[in-house]
């Protein structure tokens, strides 16, 4: 049987070394509160209203401060959500921002490994979705940014509205990846899932490539249950796929695959000579 406790104890380690994403917080951020920008180019508002001037452009992952809250639940191209007023890190400069283009989430790392951090969001999109942004600070407007959009996951009651940010080094898994951690309601419904995303580039200012690596989930619904557990082999750069299902009725099956890293996925198959990652 699949070990209830392991599934809870998981859980809570993502909980506590990554960073929570709630769709909409339960209660309003609360002043003093350090967020991020979680789009590209975002009109900082003169007041709380999409025709409200434009006090200026924020870059992805840009640092606000919340001053106040402006509204109470509002709704904004199909989004509810909440409009404060913020004041950007380090300029001084006041305004207004409605909080589906706001974050928590935001690491600076070398994902490419070619010298330079990135600047790394997790935010929701306006479906419900988790969509992870990369801005690459050599480049200038809109060019400077990719995006994957990891889709909605649905959960026994309903859409996904929490995940988590976390990120590997290469002594861990090869080369630096990021986690997504999105952890189901009731282990019957969506279960929990972890995807890995590398993210690759040719050249120092060029951007990359964003895709998922791999991907660990765990399942069950007594007395059945599937999970993946991954086993890393960062020198290497390769991952062992422990795979195991049990459909209740005493048939448990278990298959182990050896993946290695090619194009910033690891895939089943190894491929010869040198490996371009």
């Amino acid at each position: 049987m699949l070990p209830t406790l392991l599934l809870l104890i998981q859980l809570a380690t993502a909980q506590e070394q990554g960073t929570r994403v709630d769709y909409l917080p339960a209660e309003p951020w609360p002043v003093g509160q350090r967020l991020f920008v979680a789009g590209h180019e975002v009109n900082l508002r003169a007041a709380a209203s999409t025709d409200a001037p434009v006090v200026r452009e924020l870059d992805l992952g840009a640092p606000v401060v919340v001053k106040a809250l402006l509204a109470d639940d509002v709704e904004v191209g199909g989004r509810t959500d909440r409009w404060y007023a913020v004041e950007v890190e380090g300029a001084g400069v006041q305004g207004a921002l409605f909080g589906g283009v706001l974050t928590p989430a935001r690491v600076e790392l070398d994902l490419d490994q070619d010298g330079e951090d990135e600047v790394v969001v997790l935010t929701w999109g306006w479906e419900r979705n988790s969509v992870v942004r990369i801005r690459e600070p050599s480049i200038q407007g809109a060019a400077a940014v990719t995006q994957l959009d990891l889709g909605p996951t649905h959960d026994i009651d309903g859409p996904q509205e929490l995940m988590f940010l976390l990120t590997t080094t290469a002594e861990q898994t090869g080369i630096p990846l990021l986690k997504v951690h999105l952890p189901g309601r009731e282990m019957c419904g969506s279960g929990t899932r972890t995807r890995y995303l590398s993210y690759r580039t040719a050249k120092t200012a060029t951007l990359g490539d964003l895709r998922e690596a791999i991907e660990e989930h765990h399942w069950a619904d007594a007395p059945v249950y599937d999970y993946v557990e991954l086993s890393f082999e960062p020198k290497a750069r390769a991952v062992t796929a422990r795979q195991v299902t049990y459909n209740g009725e005493d048939d448990e099956q278990i298959s182990v695959t050896r993946k290695v890293l090619r194009d910033g996925v690891f895939e089943a198959v190894a491929p010869t000579g040198t490996h371009p990652d």
